[in-house]
């Protein structure tokens, strides 16, 4: 792989990314498919934004699935504000208490 991205003179870009992406917490395997589109050409989010969808609770199956898919950092960071929106407002519901009442 490393071989691979040195044969096309990017090392020093794809470098970083591989290393962001492993700590994100993602596979080899994904790691290589993600790494292996952007040198294709194709469209591919960025680090960043695959981190950011992790926080907020999709898989690594997921990810690839939208990785897959084409899906741009601008999609992605409007799915992942939804994601984030919804989870900072989970129970946050009004909630009437039912006991017993005082005499």
């Amino acid at each position: 792989m490393i071989l691979e991205i040195a044969k096309f003179g990017q090392l020093d870009a794809i470098s970083g990314d591989a290393v962001m992406l492993r700590l994100v917490g993602l596979s080899d395997v994904a790691v290589d498919t993600i790494l292996h589109r952007r040198l294709a050409g194709q469209r591919t989010m960025g680090s960043a934004q695959i981190g950011r969808l992790k926080n907020t609770g999709l898989t690594e199956r997921q990810i690839l699935e939208r990785v897959k898919q084409g899906m741009t950092d601008a999609q992605a960071d409007k799915e992942a504000s939804l994601r984030e929106a919804v989870r900072n407002h989970s129970g946050t519901g009004f909630t009437r208490v039912h006991g017993r009442r005082s005499r």
